[in-house]
């Protein structure tokens, strides 16, 4: 990817090092799940960080990959500063969008090539989008694809129960039915 500005670069190197010190466990398998899914190339988010580094801060040290104990370090921090790190920070795998509880709903026997639909439920108990299951080629493992086009409305539902995105803004209420 291209460099990032200078000041973007500083305030995700913080931003991680931050994480890091509060849930390290759950940093590393953050990472390990992005990479089991081909979504992490350089194997660390330290390495893509460093990646993307401005040639401006060639010179300029990344926080390690395991922190250094110091006598700062095991100082507690005040609770009130993880609320504020951790909701704009920490990506939610994809995987918490359905409820983990429930088994796949399009997993069930029958439905792949069968026409019939399906659907996720979100964490706040809305339903996803209607889905249908295709079989995968020469005996392959079947996946289920839209139904129709997603609409607007259907992403922010997404976004808001999940947190991984923004929804969009709508204009006019009519707006939340185009794709």
């Amino acid at each position: 990817g291209q460099p990032l500005a200078p000041a973007d670069y500083q305030r995700l190197s913080a931003q991680l090092g931050r994480i890091r010190k509060i849930d390290a466990n759950g940093l590393k398998n953050l990472e390990s799940e992005l990479k089991s899914r081909g979504q992490l190339a350089q194997g660390t988010l330290s390495a893509l960080l460093e990646s993307l580094r401005p040639p401006s801060l060639v010179n300029i040290a990344v926080q390690p990959a395991t922190p250094t104990p110091s006598p700062i370090s095991t100082v507690s921090k005040p609770a009130a500063v993880v609320p504020q790190i951790l909701p704009s920070t920490l990506p939610q795998p994809v995987t918490s969008a359905a409820v983990a509880t429930s088994p796949d709903p399009c997993a069930q026997a029958g439905l792949a090539g069968s026409g019939r639909v399906c659907f996720d439920r979100l964490q706040d108990g809305q339903r996803g989008p209607l889905l249908v299951v295709i079989p995968g080629i020469a005996g392959g493992k079947p996946y289920a694809l839209s139904r129709a086009e997603i609409t607007v409305n259907d992403f922010n539902a997404f976004c808001n129960a999940t947190h991984q995105c923004e929804p969009v803004a709508l204009a006019y209420s009519y707006a939340g039915q185009l794709p």
